[in-house]
């Protein structure tokens, strides 16, 4: 990497790069090694800024990374409390191969500012002197002479050779600088040969340039980013774009430059900066050769811009960080690459695909009058199940999709792709439906969910303020006498207990449940101590989210707890959802074995929901099974059903498990379930959920708790 440094090499003038991510350095110019007495590249390589430069043992306080912005120089002054020595600093953001560099340059300007108190004499770049705008002082100019100024003054300097060696023969970049107020500019050699200029002075290079970048969208976003410019007397001018080069090629550029004005801002003097050829990655993923997000931007734009309409389709994959985690990243990009092929194989003509970001995809039609949105959802997923197939994976519910129509949905770009994921979000949440199509109600209702998860994050961080537990008892299926219970979570928002289902979920999309769960187990583990004093066999149980199994802290925080209360985990019970099972069945194992040498119990929840296996009931070390509500329609209707589910407790029973039934609400519900011989029973005919001051005054009416 040092080589890219060289120019800097015998400058009179502390130049450094650090590694933004890492703030370590990795280059030093000779001067500067010699200013902090490190001879060797080896004593300063990989070392923090920071401790270096400062002898601090964390970042600077006012350090200006966010600031940074490849081509832009951030200026500052610093006085080292060691020293009293004053530095002017000019620190830019370079990107190369893929990572963020800092490159600062520092001179000691302590004599200069002594001198400056002395003299208000303006001091101006020596380099412009004879410009024929001399009597326009640009507000960038410093009211002292910079170190380039000083260092062109009292040096030899040969203008045109600097910005040769700059502008070096095959460099992915094209430099170029002009007057504003007479239309000349001096372009770079690489320039003028790759765009076939006639020479380096160029009249109009604007408007020139203009000319040749390839796509009309393009060409409308270029001369509108200059028009503002001019209009709102910007300093900077970046964009993006597709430009032809003397072969006839279109290429990604990414142009960038500053504009100086006068000091009453009224007039433009000089406009200079970089054109960089950017990589096809910029264009393309390199793992599915999609276009990438920004292609999909113009696309629209352009659309916009010919007033076309078009279908959009948006699409994610799902359970892709199991396939990830199963089958190894590198299985896991193929599996891209095969659906990308396919995609690109059977709809390339009716389609433009993309890929947004991690799994998340979009379509664009090619003609306003494509086949239906309906259709189109159907041959995609098709495609994305023949890939999984293929790989044998489960193939069921691979994809979300989202549709919505454009303009008509939305007409800015931006706002195209908001909704598009948006859409793929509320599919995710609603597996049932074959895809979800855009309305401005459902958007205000997933906006007004997004909303809810602010005050849950709100929540969350003071310490699960708004939270709630609440005790559905369990009771003995003989005498009705509470023996144990099943602890629910509440939430309020805006005043109201926000069900479950809603909120649940939002947990467990944004990893709140991890810190949610850790609390609601306090909760739990409080609530027994404090029944134990009334009951020692009360059993009480609760829910984990596959996340917190997943999460390493979780086992040991649990530990902990059960330690520093005294209550013996043998009062608590595990309730698991057979989802649990089939989606981290080694996991799982592990946690279950972990809690055991607790003495925590388990439960199968839900059991008789979709397609429980009476396998479970032997695979696993289960203490309890609980038959899920949705059967008490079954055997109250049917007497073959009641055999059925009298079998079911007799295997159960055999193996030395307890069995619970969930959902009983009438008396002849309750009469049809004893005669399956059950051991608990739990449901509304009994009790509801109940508050904790409700629950404590079933076991002591008389009595503070």
């Amino acid at each position: 990497m040092d080589k890219i440094w060289e120019f800097f090499e015998n400058l009179q003038e502390l130049v450094y790069v650090i590694d933004i991510e890492t703030q370590t350095f990795v280059y030093m110019n000779h001067y500067t090694k010699k200013k902090i007495s490190l001879p060797q590249d080896q004593d300063y390589h990989g070392k923090k800024c920071y401790e270096v430069l400062l002898g601090l043992s964390s970042p600077c306080p006012f350090c200006s990374d966010y600031q940074l912005i490849p081509g832009i120089f951030h200026e500052s002054r610093y006085t080292t409390p060691l020293t009293q020595k004053t530095y002017a600093i000019k620190a830019t953001a370079i990107e190369y191969d893929g990572k963020i560099y800092r490159m600062e340059i520092a001179v000691d300007v302590t004599k200069v500012i002594s001198s400056e108190a002395e003299s208000s004499t303006v001091i101006l770049n020596p380099l412009f002197a004879n410009n024929a705008h001399k009597d326009y002082v640009s507000p960038h100019d410093s009211i002292y002479e910079t170190l380039f100024q000083k260092f062109v003054r009292e040096n030899y300097f040969d203008a045109e050779a600097f910005f040769q060696s700059v502008a070096i023969p095959d460099a992915p970049y094209y430099l170029y600088f002009g007057d504003l107020q007479t239309k000349l500019y001096y372009i770079s050699d690489n320039m003028r040969d790759d765009f076939k200029f006639s020479s380096n002075v160029v009249y109009d290079l604007i408007e020139k340039w203009g000319e040749l970048i390839s796509d009309p969208q393009d060409k409308l976003l270029y001369h509108q980013d200059l028009e503002q410019i001019m209009e709102q007397k910007k300093g900077i001018h970046s964009l993006r774009y597709r430009v032809t080069d003397k072969n006839g090629r279109s290429t990604w550029v990414h142009c960038r430059g500053i504009v100086k004005w006068s000091i009453d801002k009224n007039v433009p003097l000089f406009f200079s900066g970089c054109v960089s050829r950017l990589e096809s990655n910029f264009s393309l993923d390199p793992v599915t050769g999609l276009l990438r997000v920004q292609a999909a931007l113009n696309e629209l734009a352009s659309l916009s811009a010919r007033n076309s309409s078009a279908c959009i389709i948006s699409f994610s994959l799902n359970h892709f960080t199991y396939i990830n985690e199963s089958r190894g990243r590198i299985e896991g990009d193929n599996l891209l690459q095969n659906i990308a092929n396919a995609l690109l194989e059977e709809l390339d003509d009716k389609y433009i695909f993309y890929r947004l970001d991690g799994i998340r995809f979009m379509a664009i039609s090619r003609h306003s009058t494509c086949m239906g949105s309906n259709n189109a959802v159907r041959r995609i997923r098709s495609i994305i199940e023949k890939c999984y197939t293929e790989e044998n994976l489960a193939p069921k519910q691979s994809a979300s999709f989202g549709v919505l129509h454009f303009p008509e949905n939305a007409r800015l770009p931006q706002e195209v792709l908001e909704n598009a994921t948006m859409l793929i979000n509320i599919a995710k949440m609603n597996p049932e439906l074959e895809f979800c199509e855009f309305s401005q109600d459902l958007i205000s209702k997933q906006k007004d969910k997004s909303k809810m998860t602010l005050h849950l994050s709100d929540s969350v961080a003071n310490n699960c303020e708004g939270f709630r537990i609440v005790v559905q008892p369990i009771v003995c299926k003989d005498t009705g006498r509470i023996i144990g219970g099943e602890t629910l979570l509440r939430w309020k928002y805006q005043g109201q207990d926000v069900s479950p289902i809603v909120f649940i979920p939002l947990l467990e999309q944004t990893h709140m449940i991890l810190q949610v769960g850790k609390w609601v187990f306090e909760q739990v583990v409080h609530v027994c101590q404090r029944l134990m004093a009334f009951q020692q066999e009360f059993l009480l149980s609760f829910n984990v989210s596959y996340l917190q199994i997943l999460d390493e802290t979780f086992l040991p925080f649990m530990k902990n707890t059960l330690e520093a209360s005294g209550v013996p985990g043998s009062r608590l019970m595990l309730e698991l959802t057979e989802t649990h099972f089939d989606d981290m069945p080694s996991s799982l194992h592990d946690f279950v074995i972990e809690c055991q040498k607790m003495g925590i119990k388990f439960a199968l929840d839900d059991f008789g929901n979709g397609f429980s296996s009476l396998q479970l009931l032997f695979k696993y070390p289960v203490n309890v099974i609980k038959l899920d509500r949705t059967l008490m329609s079954e055997i109250t209707h049917s007497t073959e059903n009641l055999d059925f589910i009298m079998s079911i407790v007799y295997a159960c029973h055999r193996s030395g498990k307890q069995v619970c039934v969930e959902g009983v609400e009438t008396n002849a519900e309750l009469s049809i379930v004893r005669q399956t011989d059950c051991d608990m029973i739990q449901g509304f005919y009994f009790y509801r959920p109940l508050e904790l001051d409700d629950l404590f005054s079933k076991f002591a009416p008389d009595e503070q708790i």
